[in-house]
């Protein structure tokens, strides 16, 4: 995996990210036929990292990257990392409210939508792109080149900027937990499960 090609990955994956954003600006304003447009496009969204690495990366198997099944034991420590990451928080909005994550103002971009729809767009789509961009891609070339730290704080500052800057102390604590997990039992179904967990409790909790 060359720099070109991980660099290729994100441009591509961004400008997907533009188009879809740009297109939907020339959609009828009926709320339902936005809302149905929006929905596909999140889907597409997070279908199309495999496709632009599998693309890519054509000399890299799926293994490589780390899609591959771990023992039980991690996943015990997955919940744990969600666990650690949920009180993390807690600390961080109890300390510095403007700096901890508007999960709230996250939701509300899904206004309208049922339940369901927003957990197979933040619980589904969601982990599975961005653990494969960031934990995957991303952080197994960062630490191919400059070790594991280097990369653990890398990975999780780009996750992070990718995200609402105002969440920007508790997305680089969740990127070095997924990191971590990533790099301790070599498999992104760890990771994609923890950053599942997350995000339904995060729908669960603020939803209901």
């Amino acid at each position: 995996m060359t720099a070109g090609q991980v660099l290729a990955i994100f441009v591509i994956d961004r400008a997907l990210e533009w188009v879809a954003g740009f297109s939907l600006y020339f959609l009828d304003e009926d709320p339902e036929t936005f809302r149905i447009a929006t929905n596909v496009w999140y889907v597409v969204l997070g279908v199309a990292p495999f496709a632009i690495v599998a693309a890519v990366l054509r000399g890299v198997s799926w293994h490589e990257l780390g899609w591959r099944p771990a023992p039980r034991r991690w996943y015990g420590a997955a919940l744990l990392a969600v666990l650690v990451y949920w009180v993390g928080s807690g600390i961080v909005n109890a300390l510095l409210p403007e700096m901890g994550e508007p999960a709230a103002e996250t939701l509300s971009q899904f206004g309208g939508r049922s339940i369901l729809e927003v957990l197979v767009i933040t619980a589904v789509a969601g982990p599975l792109a961005e653990e494969l961009l960031f934990r995957g891609v991303l952080y197994r070339w960062l630490r191919d080149r400059w070790g594991v730290v280097a990369a653990v704080v890398l990975s999780s500052a780009t996750f992070a900027l990718a995200h609402d800057d105002r969440a920007s102390i508790g997305l680089f604590g969740f990127g070095v937990l997924m990191a971590l997990l990533y790099e301790r039992s070599g498999s992104l179904y760890v990771a994609v499960f923890a950053h599942v967990v997350t995000n339904v409790l995060l729908v669960l909790i603020y939803a209901l």
